[in-house]
């Protein structure tokens, strides 16, 4: 049976079939691989029990301003997630979403970059400056940030946080 795990509900999940049926199941009856999938999956849930998701990632990061750089700092700065494609290098061929940054005074920003959800709702944040370069980020549920996955190896901010954090 195919199947998309949509929460878990204490000790069982919820699923739901192709057809667009729910049912509500005990984890130990799938086979050993499927529970090793609820396992991490489990670890990719919000407060509520939900599967965390691309489409889940894609509505939190669209449905507010994201800032960089630490709470205060003068050198934060904003970010709008938009559901707006973009071709960064002129190709014809689309790069994305457009993410809009926001200049901060002495800062060359103030222009546009391109984003994507992974299928894990993970974040891919790409710039094109005579060729591409890519950040990635997973959502951490204890913070609310995406943290960036490389720290040393990959392109990009080091965090994306709700800008309306205090």
């Amino acid at each position: 049976m195919e199947a998309t795990l949509i929460r878990f509900k204490k000790d069982k999940i919820e699923i739901k079939r192709g057809d667009g049926r729910t049912f509500t199941l005990a984890p130990t009856i799938f086979s050993e691989e499927d529970q090793k999938y609820m396992t991490e999956a489990r670890t990719r849930t919000v407060s509520s029990g939900e599967f965390w998701s691309k489409e889940k990632a894609i509505y939190h990061l669209t449905r507010q301003k994201w800032a960089t750089g630490e709470v205060g700092s003068p050198i934060a700065r904003y970010q709008n997630f938009k559901r707006e494609k973009i071709d960064l290098d002129g190709d014809g061929k689309l790069d994305g979403y457009k993410l809009w940054i926001q200049s901060t005074k002495g800062n060359r920003d103030g222009k546009a970059k391109a984003w994507e959800v992974t299928e894990k709702g993970n974040l891919k944040v790409k710039n094109y400056l005579g060729k591409f370069y890519e950040g990635e980020y997973y959502y951490d549920f204890k913070s609310g940030y995406f943290i960036k996955v490389k720290k040393n190896f990959n392109y990009g901010e080091i965090f994306y946080r709700p800008a309306e954090e205090k």
